[in-house]
């Protein structure tokens, strides 16, 4: 009850709750204040939209801050994504494993933290793009929060 100049307002009664025709959708299912563990949700989110095989995060001399996917792939991919990383701003390649070509593109990016690296594996060159663009701006996003 609130009293203003001697009048007393009520709220309305069965209106519900105020807030529960608020929008409460957020995309994001899990979150994480360990930047590598928030880093690892982000590349899961990229390859559960479908479309590429594994992702990673790795630092400018090529070292994994965190993967998802295929684990046995992003190690593979990432043992040679090593040896380009520091020379190289974005390419895209094929790398032959052991088990079978895999269509790599690569991009490296700035952050307040310095350069950073996003890897995406397998499937096709749009996809791979798209996962790219939506993997480095979180990465960027979770750097600046962090």
């Amino acid at each position: 009850i609130l009293r203003v100049a001697g009048r007393r307002f009520l709220a309305r009664a069965g209106g519900g709750v105020e807030h529960a025709a608020m929008a409460t959708t957020d995309r994001r299912r899990q979150r994480s204040g360990e930047p590598s563990l928030a880093f690892q949700y982000q590349l899961a989110a990229c390859c559960g939209e479908g479309g590429v095989t594994a992702m990673a995060v790795a630092d400018d001399d090529g070292v994994a801050l965190a993967e998802a996917g295929a684990l046995d792939v992003c190690r593979e991919v990432l043992g040679r994504v090593a040896a380009v990383a520091p020379r190289i701003q974005a390419i895209e390649w094929t790398v032959l494993g052991a088990g079978q070509p895999w269509d790599v593109s690569m991009r490296k990016f700035a952050t307040d933290q310095g350069d950073l690296v996003v890897c995406a594996i397998g499937g096709a060159a749009a996809d791979r793009q798209r996962a790219l663009d939506r993997s480095a701006a979180g990465v960027t996003r979770i750097v600046a929060a962090g």
